[in-house]
């Protein structure tokens, strides 16, 4: 799905653009830098800002999950929205598939310091101990989507005590 994970933040692109020339897709990111020793396959579903997301784009995402030959789906996916897609996903019945979503405060590619390769490992890592549902992982820990809500100044996700 996009989001500031893949720096396709609409505040990060034109940076991007201009300056730095980067491929910052996860599939140059998986296939030329963390070379990993599993199957992966790659759908670009969106590639905007996660606050531009409708419910046709909800569809076709929801269609892709269940459509997928995989039992282990990661959806990375831009920090504005992904308590409401992950919500949304948590309501449907995707069978035995195990539906992480996963995002970052900071682009994966063009900055020193993100979040974004520590997320994306914590929830790729997670998929053998989990059971099937949906869930929304960042910070080294899953967050339940109808519980979570993003902390605009701690750049983080939180859920209520």
């Amino acid at each position: 799905m996009g989001g500031t994970i893949e720096f396709l933040d609409s505040d990060y692109c034109a940076s991007n653009q201009k300056l730095m020339k980067l491929d910052t897709s996860l599939e140059s990111y998986f296939t030329n830098i963390i070379q990993p020793d599993f199957e992966l396959q790659f759908d670009d579903l969106f590639q905007g800002d996660s606050r531009d997301i409708g419910t046709a784009e909800l569809e076709q995402l929801c269609t892709t999950i269940t459509n997928s030959g995989s039992e282990n789906v990661l959806v990375t996916h831009g920090t504005d929205a992904a308590v409401a897609t992950a919500r949304h996903l948590k309501q449907q019945n995707f069978g035995n598939k195990k539906v992480v979503l996963t995002c970052s405060m900071l682009p994966l590619v063009g900055f020193a310091v993100s979040d974004a390769g520590f997320n994306l490992g914590f929830a790729i890592g997670s998929f053998a101990s989990l059971h099937p549902g949906t869930y929304l992982a960042s910070n080294g820990r899953f967050f339940d989507p109808d519980k979570a809500s993003k902390n605009y100044d701690r750049l983080r996700f939180e859920e209520p005590q």
